[in-house]
């Protein structure tokens, strides 16, 4: 009977939150991300991620958490500086990630986009791949609230999700989304990939759409596989497009251009063999 009451008392409880959360315009929730860069090492990276989620506009972004956390790291250095305190600046104290792709979707629209950072410049294609979901009998309980699970082939990959009738919203992290509720949590099968959400919150925040560079998706693999070849040429482009021109000293002694980009392509593939397991198998995976 105690147990009964308990379990009644949770459920109420969930409700009672949920129904703040929507009355509310905007919530965000945070994931755990967890996976394996490197498919020839075995060991996982954990990145918090946020889906922040705008109820009376129907739109979503989803990001990475250490955009947020690199803002505040400086913008905790320039009040230090404007309090007349002296900066001593860590480059180890700033927060790192490296999945650093974006998703917006607007479901009123039916709009749904994807931002990618490219050696330095962030690149943005439409999408609207077809999610053929199969809905499972399966359920189990994520951050309280009753969920079940469904299955996705989805970028070479077979996912497992569970989602909450209880938060009726059809979207989820990353690209997924078109279940009848919010995706609370989701893996692929072989345990490269996982995200999770550990809180919800209620704020008010906009949802801003990151800068960037609209392009054709085909067009722009074209110019990753160019990438993937000779990094430097992305860096060569944007200098050249802002005018600007680099010398390079190193012990008292001119480096040469070339020299340069040699090194900054060692530096890029380097990277590259690291992060060879993109989640999308078909990715081309670049430094950001």
């Amino acid at each position: 009977m105690i147990k009964f009451i308990l379990t009644k008392y949770i459920f109420v409880l969930n409700t009672l939150i949920l129904s703040s959360v929507l009355s509310a315009q905007t919530y965000e929730v945070v994931y755990d991300l967890k996976y394996q860069p490197n498919i020839d090492e075995d060991s996982l990276v954990v990145e918090e991620m946020s889906l922040l989620f705008n109820v009376a506009q129907q739109k979503s972004i989803f990001e990475n958490l250490g955009k947020q956390k690199i803002k505040e790291f400086y913008n905790n250095l320039r009040q230090s500086a404007q309090l007349g305190n002296s900066i001593h600046y860590d480059n180890s104290l700033m927060p790192t990630y490296n999945f650093a792709f974006s998703v917006s979707k607007d479901f009123e629209k039916q709009k749904y986009t994807f931002y990618e950072p490219v050696l330095g410049e962030t690149y943005t294609y439409d999408f609207k791949e077809p999610i053929h979901w199969e809905v499972l009998k399966s359920t189990k309980e994520v951050m309280g609230y009753q969920c079940q699970e469904a299955q996705l082939n989805f970028g070479g990959r077979t996912w497992l999700a569970y989602f909450s009738h209880e938060i009726p919203f059809s979207d989820g992290p990353y690209k997924f989304y078109g279940l009848p509720g919010l995706i609370l949590e989701i893996q692929s099968t072989d345990g490269d990939y996982s995200f999770e959400a550990t809180s919800i919150y209620t704020l008010n925040k906009d949802i801003i759409q990151p800068d960037a560079i609209g392009f054709k998706k085909d067009k722009l693999d074209q110019y990753k596989e160019r990438l993937a070849e000779k990094p430097s040429i992305a860096l060569k482009n944007k200098l050249e497009s802002n005018n600007i021109s680099v010398s390079v000293k190193f012990d008292g002694k001119d480096v040469s251009g070339k020299s340069f980009e040699d090194t900054y392509d060692k530096e890029v593939k380097e990277w590259m063999k690291n992060h060879n397991n993109p989640i999308e198998k078909d990715m081309i995976w670049l430094d950001k």
